[in-house]
């Protein structure tokens, strides 16, 4: 009876880390009022709406293509690339925020530029984009959805 407990018990065990292994909950985006987080080495992405809109987003942390890696300037490294897709309704005529925070501050004498990755072009398109004080935040307004990349 003993033994068979103990197998039971072993059988629970593994099928719980199994399941969390599949499921994977560290590498799905995780959820904030402004928006998801999308997670990656060095850095996360948000979005953020107008205030009180209501409005959610998915972020995905993406790996950059050959084609993407192919088409970024040559002076210049990508950081960070991520998915954003509309969290249910449609996007907002006011546009949104998407935000990337680096663990550690661009160096002084280096711009983060974000840009949309054009998929029908296969071309990187700039965008303003505002870099914190702290040099740790680059926040650009986007009018829609798609990949965005930001570059040093």
């Amino acid at each position: 009876m003993k033994t068979r407990f103990v197998l039971v018990a072993l059988a629970v065990v593994a099928a719980v880390v199994a399941a969390v292994l599949v499921w994977q909950p560290w590498a799905r985006p995780a959820s904030s009022a402004e928006g998801s987080v999308g997670l990656g080495p060095g850095w996360s992405t948000t979005v953020e709406f107008p205030e009180g809109s209501g409005f959610r987003a998915q972020v995905t942390a993406k790996t950059p293509t050959e084609e993407q890696l192919l088409a970024q300037p040559s002076a210049a490294t990508l950081v960070g690339l991520s998915a954003y897709e509309m969290d249910g309704g449609s996007f907002p005529d006011a546009g949104a925020s998407v935000r990337m925070i680096l663990e550690t501050p661009v160096a002084q004498d280096h711009v983060v530029v974000a840009a949309h990755w054009n998929e029908s072009a296969k071309i990187w398109e700039p965008i303003p984009t505002e870099l914190s004080e702290d040099r740790k935040t680059a926040t650009a307004k986007v009018s829609h959805f798609s990949q965005y990349g930001f570059f040093d």
